[in-house]
């Protein structure tokens, strides 16, 4: 580039940075994104997270205005008189605008490090995501150029560059309210932002996105340069017509096609996105082909883009030589429609909306593994968040052989099939084979040892209807080598009645656990990260009795939120917990309420109710009214340890199993207090990830919690109080709002300045 290019370029950069159109851009741009993210999602009013999906979405709806606002040239076209070519001068006009959107985004940097204060932000997807912007806004400019350089009105030119942005910001919703062929999909597809962030805003750089904008760029960077030889009076040949057509379709057709030579990088924090090592032994140890299809129906293509992760992710576990990867369209095949009622495919009902009405659809969105004769399914499947781990537990059943087996008792003389009606169909899901046991039937000495059919694996759900006999014979069992999960606490609740809390009807088992060195305190614990429900008042806010019933929502200590952590990344949600703590060498707590936790004492002078758990009572008391101290406190141990045996003489060695100080954490009508309009499963999920664990199915548990906690894995759990929550929040605002617009000002006025001042030196310089 010679001397003269140079300093052009330059000009060009400088002008672009001392336009006062640019700050006041860069302010309406940067409190946008802010508003759109903290205010209009209601972040800071019960709906936050840290998936900025929704922050990074608002950029380019607000740049349908912003970049061709910048475009707007003003004293006249005098750039096409200087001696230089259109290719030159088109690249010197879009690196100014390009150059000032980038500085635009610096000050949103801010946004991700403000929302860090309050919970993990993923950085791979935060990275991958600006990074896409950044692709976005060089074809985006490019697009605005183009019609700013065809068009000479600027008023014209403003108006077709938003419009055009606008499409393609927008364009992926046609499906949703008409109905579109597979070809026009698929152009949808490809030329719709959305559909081609979805991914970036996972965490994952692929290499058709890439592909996408860069192609865009260059092809409307090809049209500018068009148009202005035009205007300068160029006329071109047939022939050279002809090439400058088909080099367009090569940048059209190469775009639809990138698929066929793509790649991608997954830069989340936990590669949820790439086959793990473990998935990776499972298939080396296949002696013969894995055979995956994939049923989908070809309009969740278009309502559901996180369909196209669970496809690139069949697709790269066929990178395995052992593995092969179909996918089928059943309403396009029709011979699927056997294979669908072969495997037991039921299809799912999903909602849709357009052109003024609702309708459901039925649609398939299933995974068939086979392997030697054999097969597993996956029945329905829409994203990726639990993918492998579904995968990887039917993979080790085919080719392993391995079946998991769980046996489960109610030790507190309630129903599986009632009260837990969820335990059993969860476990099932989950890959687990269960063996149920009634401990009514009596001899449950016999059937434990008969369970050993079943494997070494033993629930145990409360333990007030327990006998000695039952507690001896679950101590053999532990002795001999079983393991076992105890929800279990010194205390029974009335839960389906009045709430109120009496000792357990015995003790046995809660002695049994004090002798191997498992102690529980007498106290439950409350916590202000609790459970927030909704109750029906017949009182006025005063105390006087109201005429109606209305509802109320309420702060329920009582019921412990235990926030994410590392044994339950998504947190769970206790009720009535009480502190358990192990003086076994080879015991560690794995659960943990927050550090505002107290313990209530119980009032041993009304045994009938010994704790206060009217909701109403204690919300009105306020928090900790007793001033009691406030600290994290364990509420499970995990204990593989020697123990001496209380029933049965002797030291025995490698006793292993788990307590949870609540016996209802999963049962059904306390999961319904707390599930709300969508329901909450963490509860289940944790249960299945400690059972794994316990089965010594450390790798499929890894998978597993990652997996279940993604989806929800976005929490606010480092703001534990209301303190630390107007602080965060204050800092947010102050940061966002406040300091970011101000720097963009000062910066504003020190150009202003700058540019006054080299004016001045100018006129001084003519003068002499």
């Amino acid at each position: 580039m010679n001397k003269a290019k140079r300093s052009f370029l330059k000009q060009r950069l400088y002008l672009s940075f001392t336009s006062p159109v640019f700050y006041v851009a860069a302010v309406i741009f940067t409190v946008f994104c802010a508003f759109q993210f903290f205010f209009m999602q209601n972040f800071f009013g019960g709906n936050g997270t840290t998936d900025l999906h929704y922050f990074f979405s608002a950029i380019p709806y607000i740049s349908i205005l912003i970049i061709p606002a910048l475009c707007i040239r003003t004293g006249g076209s005098w750039e096409d008189t200087l001696p230089f070519t259109s290719a030159f001068s088109t690249i010197a006009y879009w690196t100014g605008v390009f150059a000032q959107f980038c500085a635009m985004l610096l000050p949103l940097a801010a946004v991700p490090l403000c929302v860090n204060l309050f919970g993990d932000v993923d950085a791979g997807a935060a990275a991958a995501s600006f990074l896409l912007v950044i692709l976005y806004a060089a074809a985006a400019v490019s697009c605005a150029v183009f019609f700013f350089s065809a068009i000479p009105s600027n008023t014209l030119a403003f108006v077709f560059s938003a419009l055009v942005l606008a499409v393609t910001n927008s364009i992926h919703l046609v499906s949703r309210f008409a109905a579109t062929s597979s070809v026009i999909m698929r152009f949808v597809q490809a030329a719709s932002f959305s559909w081609h962030f979805d991914r970036a805003a996972k965490g994952i750089l692929d290499s058709r996105d890439i592909f996408y904008f860069i192609a865009a760029t260059l092809l409307f960077f090809l049209l500018t340069v068009l148009i202005r030889e035009k205007h300068a009076g160029k006329t071109y040949t047939k022939q050279e017509r002809t090439q400058i057509f088909l080099a367009a379709l090569i940048f059209v057709f190469a775009s639809l096609n990138s698929g066929a030579y793509s790649f991608r990088l997954d830069l989340t924090a936990s590669q949820k996105f790439t086959v793990s090592p473990y998935t990776k032994k499972l298939l080396s140890a296949a002696e013969s082909s894995v055979r995956i299809t994939y049923y989908r129906s070809s309009v969740l293509s278009s309502l559901y883009p996180q369909t196209r992760d669970v496809y690139d992710f069949l697709t790269e576990l066929a990178a395995d030589k052992n593995v092969s990867v179909c996918a089928v369209s059943p309403d396009k095949v029709s011979s699927s429609a056997a294979a669908l009622e072969y495997y037991g495919i039921a299809s799912q009902q999903i909602q849709t909306a357009g052109n003024n009405r609702t309708e459901f659809i039925n649609v398939y969105s299933a995974i068939v593994i086979e392997y030697e004769g054999a097969w597993e399914v996956i029945p329905f499947i829409l994203s990726c968040d639990t993918l492998e781990y579904d995968i990887a537990g039917r993979l080790e059943h085919l080719i392993t052989g391995k079946k998991r087996y769980v046996t489960v008792l109610c030790g507190n003389g309630l129903s599986l099939k009632s009260d837990y009606s969820y335990v059993i169909p969860w476990l099932s899901a989950q890959g687990f084979i269960c063996n149920e046991i009634d401990i009514s039937a009596g001899r449950l000495s016999y059937q434990l040892e008969q369970s050993r059919n079943y494997g070494n694996l033993l629930l145990v759900l409360g333990s007030g209807a327990l006998s000695d006999d039952d507690c001896m014979a679950i101590e053999t069992y532990l002795e001999s080598g079983g393991r076992v999960l105890f929800a279990v606490s010194p205390y029974e609740a009335d839960i389906e009645n009045s709430w109120h809390i009496t000792k357990s009807r015995n003790q046995r088992l809660i002695t049994l656990l004090s002798a191997f060195g498992t102690e529980f305190s007498p106290d439950i614990i409350c916590d202000l990260s609790c459970a927030r429900i909704t109750m029906e008042s017949y009182e006025n806010a005063d105390g006087s009795a109201a005429s109606s019933a209305h509802s109320a929502q309420l702060n329920y200590f009582q019921w412990v939120q235990l926030l994410p952590q590392e044994n339950a990344r998504q947190g769970i949600t206790l009720f009535w917990p009480v502190e358990v703590r192990s003086f076994q060498e080879n015991a560690g707590n794995i659960l943990y309420t927050s550090s505002l936790s107290y313990e209530m004492h119980p009032d041993t002078n009304s045994p009938d109710s010994l704790f206060e758990t009217n909701p109403f009572i204690l919300s009105n008391a306020g928090y900790n009214p007793q001033k009691a101290v406030q600290k994290m406190r364990p509420v499970g141990v995990h204990v593989s340890d020697s123990v001496y045996g209380f029933y049965n003489a002797g030291i025995f060695d490698n006793v292993e199993y788990e307590v949870i100080t609540d016996q209802y954490f999963v049962h059904s009508l306390m999961l319904g207090y707390i599930g709300g309009a969508y329901g909450d499963y963490r509860n289940l999920d944790f249960l299945v990830n400690r059972l794994l664990r316990l089965n010594g199915e450390e790798e499929l548990a890894v998978l597993q919690d990652s997996g279940a906690s993604s989806a929800k894995n976005q929490f606010l759990y480092k703001v534990t109080d209301a303190e630390s929550f107007r602080s965060a929040r204050n800092q947010t605002i102050f940061c966002s709002f406040i300091l970011n617009p101000l720097l963009i000002i000062a910066a504003g006025i020190a150009s202003y300045i700058l540019r006054k001042n080299k004016i001045r030196q100018y006129a001084g310089c003519y003068e002499k």
